[in-house]
């Protein structure tokens, strides 16, 4: 404060001495102070709201050791309910503010590390012996554990099943949802191109498209000073220049050049607030989709064409993931498995992502694949699927396809296999 005065006083002060428009002189620092009065409240304002997130995150993903008294139950307890509920009204979350700060979700911590059992797995190379990396083509007669994975599958308007499934997401255990109907309403809806070129370019906004020169997508992160290759890069395009492109890629080899987008709705916000009118039962609430809405950081959707893959990686976050049009392949596999996985280190600008190349994996300069073990799960339209924390995971889509989506914090399972292959979660 003194400093501002001070300067303004310094630029001001030949006509202060001077007696000429003092007037003028002191309602520049009248103006500064208020100002600078603005400026340090809300830096109060951010500093509490910080304050009160990092309480409610402590509160939830303290380690058992650490906190074993928090055994007995919901371990937000120590969080006031007024700072939840202030919080969660300044985020403009629903349900949170206006009614109970009881989480839908019992505590991980509860469960005292007695964790239910991941589904069995396969080995990886017999996997793609039976359905190669890169072939985009869904196999006739293909197995009915080459679809599912071995997943539990559930109806989820069937409130039996939806309960299990609850139980399943805090053990943090993989499975298949259907009859979801909001899903269904959004699948019948974002079919039709139309309807997304009208959304998408409604204000005549360019996108940053993510493109390669074949179908396939590593990610990378730009590290200063580097000479690594960068495997994509980046263009601006209309949503309705972009699907065209996509449509023409379903016709063309995969060593051509491909096109992703990937796109962020973050509530309350001016990005993409239509599609938080789609998925309405996404917006950050203590439901079903939520373990804790306040870690939510909004709806990611990606757009990619027939043929075009991710490779295998592992995120952070508790993960739901529907598909809304087209076909999808997954192969997926528990943080158990880092250790056989060939995953870039931590300093690597392709960090937590396998080395190989999964079309053709090389088993002999990566021998550990020849051990690694995994699942293959295919999504329609209409479906989602819950991806635990820290799950390893390989994409293909085997038409045009759209995927959303959303996460709600972090978890404990999977941290310790992780820490053995030099990430620290």
């Amino acid at each position: 404060f003194w400093t501002t005065f001070c300067m303004v006083w310094v630029v001001n002060r030949p006509n202060m001495m001077l007696g000429k428009n003092w007037k003028q002189g002191g309602l520049v620092v009248l103006l500064v102070i208020i100002l600078v009065v603005i400026f340090q409240q809300q830096r109060l304002f951010q500093s509490n709201v910080t304050k009160m997130h990092e309480e409610l995150r402590n509160g939830q993903k303290q380690k058992v050791q650490e906190r074993p008294e928090a055994l007995q139950g919901d371990t937000r307890k120590d969080v006031s309910s007024n700072n939840w509920n202030i919080l969660s009204s300044l985020l403009g979350y629903p349900n949170i503010a206006v009614g109970s700060n009881k989480p839908y979700y019992a505590s991980e911590e509860s469960l005292k590390g007695e964790y239910l059992p991941n589904p069995p797995l396969m080995p990886l190379r017999e996997i793609f012996d039976m359905w190669p990396g890169c072939d985009a083509d869904v196999p006739s007669n293909l197995p009915k554990h080459m679809i599912d994975g071995f997943l539990e599958v559930f109806d989820y308007q069937n409130e039996t099943q939806r309960k299990r499934a609850e139980w399943l997401r805090v053990n943090e255990v993989p499975f298949k949802l259907k009859n979801i109907p909001f899903i269904s309403k959004i699948a019948e809806k974002w079919a039709n191109d139309d309807y997304l070129i009208k959304n998408m370019d409604a204000g005549n906004e360019n996108h940053i498209v993510t493109t390669s020169k074949s179908h396939q997508f590593r990610y990378f992160r730009k590290v200063f000073g580097g000479n690594y290759p960068e495997p994509t890069s980046n263009t601006l395009m209309s949503f309705k220049d972009f699907i065209r492109l996509e449509h023409k890629a379903e016709q063309s080899d995969l060593d051509s050049p491909h096109y992703y987008l990937q796109l962020k709705a973050v509530y309350r916000t001016n990005k993409y607030p239509w599609i938080f009118n789609d998925f309405d039962e996404w917006i950050p609430q203590n439901n079903f989709w939520f373990a804790n809405p306040l870690e939510n950081r909004g709806i990611n959707c990606r757009f990619g064409a027939k043929g075009i893959s991710a490779s295998n990686h592992f995120d952070s976050g508790r993960n739901f993931i529907a598909l809304v049009r087209g076909t999808r392949r997954y192969v997926i596999a528990p943080p158990d498995e880092c250790i056989n996985m060939h995953v870039f280190p931590k300093s690597h600008p392709e960090s937590r992502h396998s080395k190989g190349n999964w079309c053709d994996l090389d088993y002999e300069k990566y021998p550990n694949f020849k051990k690694a073990r995994a699942m293959n799960v295919v999504l329609e339209a209409g479906e989602v699927m819950y991806l635990p924390n820290y799950w390893f995971h390989y994409i293909i889509s085997n038409t045009l396809t759209i995927q959303c989506n959303t996460r709600s914090g972090l978890a404990l399972r999977g941290v310790e296999p992780l820490a053995k292959c030099g990430f620290d979660m």
